[in-house]
């Protein structure tokens, strides 16, 4: 059964086991900058003849630090970007995307969740991430989710969705702005 592409994300997923909210937790510290990949830019710009399909972007925003050979170090606040949609049969998506230096299809949740497939093509854990979601255009009403059973858990004491005001750190802000800051305003 096809789920709403934001909608989607807030399901949780069978087998999932739910981190224990910890009393001494602290918000993580936010990135001293953001960017979005350069595969992540290009894979939006094949979104909007594909949004009426029901695709959207999955979003993976870094955490951590690590060398990747695809894309050299990757530092917190580095933004990866692919289509996904929650539809075990999707339609033909129009043009090519990469992840991680490679073409791939669009994520469709037959493999898992849309953050954890984007993840296993990465080649990285999901608690390296917090994970989040956009429809075309990103910045229209009601076009940004900022949530993720598979990633987010780990980074907001046991909660799927981002705080909008974590410890006095505004992470959906961050990312919003990530996005606008390097992808085309519509």
């Amino acid at each position: 059964m096809e789920k709403g592409f934001l909608e989607g994300f807030k399901i949780k997923p069978k087998g999932l086991i739910i981190l224990k909210k910890d009393v001494a937790f602290k918000c993580p510290t936010p990135p001293v900058t953001t960017k979005v990949s350069a595969e992540g830019r290009s894979n939006y710009s094949t979104l909007p003849p594909n949004a009426a399909s029901g695709y959207g972007m999955t979003g993976l925003m870094a955490m951590v630090k690590w060398n990747s050979a695809c894309y050299g170090e990757i530092r917190p606040g580095y933004i990866f970007l692919f289509p996904g949609i929650y539809n075990p049969n999707p339609p033909t998506y129009q043009g090519a995307v990469h992840l991680n230096c490679s073409t791939h299809q669009p994520l469709n949740g037959n493999g898992g969740t849309l953050h954890g497939e984007m993840c296993d093509i990465l080649g990285r854990p999901t608690y390296d991430f917090i994970g989040f979601s956009c429809k075309y255009p990103f910045d229209s009403p009601g076009n940004m989710g900022y949530h993720s059973w598979t990633c987010n858990p780990y980074w907001f004491n046991g909660s799927y969705d981002i705080p909008t005001d974590c410890d006095g750190v505004g992470w959906k802000s961050i990312i919003y702005n990530a996005l606008r800051d390097w992808l085309p305003n519509n």
